[in-house]
């Protein structure tokens, strides 16, 4: 996998402030899983990049030069793949408010 350097991600800092207490619906977790195949290639890469700013601060791994994926994410075929059920809830909370911003800009 190609090395990625990462600075601090301003996106996360937005996303991530005021994040509710409460696990994610059902409803919620299905509008992430169908929301990722609607992102542009840009918007795939901001979408990764969420999650490695998460592990990085939340975690407290480094993950400026990354040759692995945190929270068993996979490389296959060129993208990153991540099964919903391992990231963490406040990280999911991240994510779904990021894919309602990508579709209200549609």
């Amino acid at each position: 996998m190609e090395k990625i350097k990462l600075e601090p991600y301003l996106l996360y800092q937005t996303l991530q402030c005021n994040i509710p207490k409460r696990k994610l619906t059902d409803e919620e977790n299905e509008h992430i899983q169908r929301g990722v195949t609607d992102l542009t290639v840009e918007q795939k890469i901001a979408f990764f990049r969420l999650i490695l700013e998460y592990a990085r601060l939340e975690e407290e791994n480094d993950y400026r030069s990354i040759e692995s994926l945190p929270y068993g994410g996979l490389e296959i075929g060129g993208e990153a793949i991540f099964d919903i059920d391992l990231l963490p809830q406040s990280l999911m909370w991240i994510l779904f408010r990021f894919i309602k911003v990508c579709e209200a800009l549609e």
